[in-house]
């Protein structure tokens, strides 16, 4: 049995306004190439929830496994991923998408290769956009609004070329509020 310490990861979080952060991650454990070195599975798994903040391989490797075992995955790329890794990652080991309007807008970006000021208007028009995408169209995707609610697409919401079906816009389901 191979044993090898790894630290902690840290992070500081900057706060630029009251919409806008900034997350740096300090190397720690999310950075450890330990993950890759298994040759197990996830034997006990319904779901698997990567999110873009352990090293690139271990998440690609991660989806690879896990699909390979019929695990559903969601996947949140943030940090966001760089346009070559946005256009050459494997979408289809993706069950769902889970990503804030700002990543939407960014994941569009690096598929498109559009400007802001091309972007379109309202994030219900944006996430149909991403339905289009070839890459995207048998992934379910969420999108998390704020105090808005969340905007759910499903693939089983598709025509079997993969559209949207007919006249079909996604309305945000509003956020609950909790007392208490």
């Amino acid at each position: 049995m191979m044993e090898r310490t790894v630290s902690v990861s840290r992070y500081t979080l900057a706060h630029a306004s009251a919409t806008h952060r900034s997350l740096v991650l300090h190397a720690g454990a999310n950075h450890s190439d330990l993950h890759e070195q298994r040759t197990s599975g996830f034997p006990t798994c319904t779901h698997l929830l990567l999110q873009n903040e352990i090293r690139f391989e271990s998440t690609l490797r991660s989806l690879e496994k896990a699909c390979e075992e019929g695990i559903c995955t969601v996947f949140n790329p943030s940090p966001m991923l760089s346009s070559h890794q946005v256009k050459s990652f494997p979408w289809e080991k993706v069950s769902w998408l889970l990503i804030n309007e700002g990543e939407a807008k960014e994941l569009y970006k690096g598929f498109t290769g559009i400007k802001d000021d091309r972007l379109p208007p309202f994030v219900e028009i944006l996430a149909t956009e991403l339905t289009e995408i070839e890459q995207l169209k048998k992934t379910n995707i969420l999108i998390t609004l704020g105090a808005k609610g969340v905007l759910a697409l499903a693939a089983a919401w598709r025509t079997p070329e993969g559209r949207l079906s007919s006249g079909f816009i996604g309305t945000p389901v509003p956020a609950a509020t909790l007392e208490g």
